[in-house]
């Protein structure tokens, strides 16, 4: 008489597990990447957003000064603001500030973190800003001085072509 078989031997159910588990870990090894590459987009578009941010605030308090130039402290620049009070935009450590009433930050506000460089340089009536970002990439945009009547203008200086992105008008 010939035995019937009635379920798995203790090795097939051993292999199955195996397999089910290796597929299981090449699938959540993809989860992790995938999730990984997600937050260092998002927070790579969070930071140009920022920087686009920043820009809006110094067109806006530029707008509003009677004065612009570009300064210099100890090899570094800075864009000086004169209306009914003097304020300074600089790079102190790797936080961009608004300093009021003088150039040593005692009295100031963040306009934003982790930058790696800020550059200010005045051709004319335009003042040309860089920020970089704490991924290396360059945002600029150029200012005219109040009114010059000078288009102002941003662009991404990583991209292929120069392609700008907003014009606004003083």
């Amino acid at each position: 008489m010939a035995r019937k078989k009635r379920g798995f031997t203790l090795i097939e159910l051993i292999i199955s597990l195996a397999l089910i588990g290796i597929i299981s870990l090449i699938g959540i090894k993809n989860l992790a990447l995938n999730n990984k590459i997600y937050y260092m987009e998002v927070n790579k578009d969070l930071e140009e957003f920022y920087i686009n941010e920043a820009f809006i605030f110094i067109g806006y308090k530029i707008n509003k000064s009677t004065s612009v130039e570009r300064a210099s402290k100890n090899g570094r620049s800075m864009i000086k603001l004169t209306s009914d009070r003097q304020s300074f935009i600089e790079l102190y450590g790797s936080t961009l500030i608004i300093a009021y009433d003088t150039e040593y930050p005692m009295n100031y506000n963040n306009i934003m973190y982790s930058i790696k460089g800020f550059n200010v340089e005045e051709k004319g009536n335009v003042i040309y800003i860089k920020i970089i970002d704490k991924y290396g990439d360059e945002y600029e945009r150029c200012f005219g001085k109040k009114g010059t009547g000078i288009y102002l203008n941003l662009h991404n200086a990583n991209m292929y072509s120069l392609h700008f992105n907003r014009i606004l008008y003083v």
